[in-house]
């Protein structure tokens, strides 16, 4: 969902304010669990150009942080991520995001989680 703040500058270029927001499924070694995340987006773009760059921070819960041996040490995380958007047509929009996400030390342990992300979306 884009925010009321936008800034335009040198011609065509603008940065929008946008809040992303997730719910998803987590799952490894016969463990499932529910993953959520809200938090603000600055995206990077040229007007009448179809690729945009962002990159944004995000609170993260998750409902179960062990996963077998694999332990992420709380059930609150923090996730941040950088990516290229490519807007194919007015509505469908298609990203590549690199993402990391971990609990910022705030528990131990604290070995985070990195992952390569392929989305697709419809813009209203």
């Amino acid at each position: 969902m884009n925010l009321p703040w936008r800034w335009d500058f040198h011609s065509d270029w603008y940065f929008q304010t946008r809040l992303d927001a997730s719910a998803g499924w987590l799952g490894g070694k016969e463990t499932d669990a529910f993953i959520g995340t809200i938090g603000p987006v600055l995206e990077l773009g040229k007007e009448k150009f179809p690729l945009t760059l962002e990159a944004g921070f995000s609170p993260t819960v998750l409902s179960r942080h062990e996963f077998g041996i694999k332990d992420f040490g709380d059930w609150f995380q923090f996730t941040t991520h950088v990516g290229l958007n490519w807007d194919v047509t007015k509505h469908l929009r298609v990203g590549y995001r690199y993402q990391h996400m971990s609990n910022a030390g705030l528990a131990e342990p604290n070995p985070g989680l990195n992952l390569h992300m392929i989305s697709v979306s419809w813009r209203f």
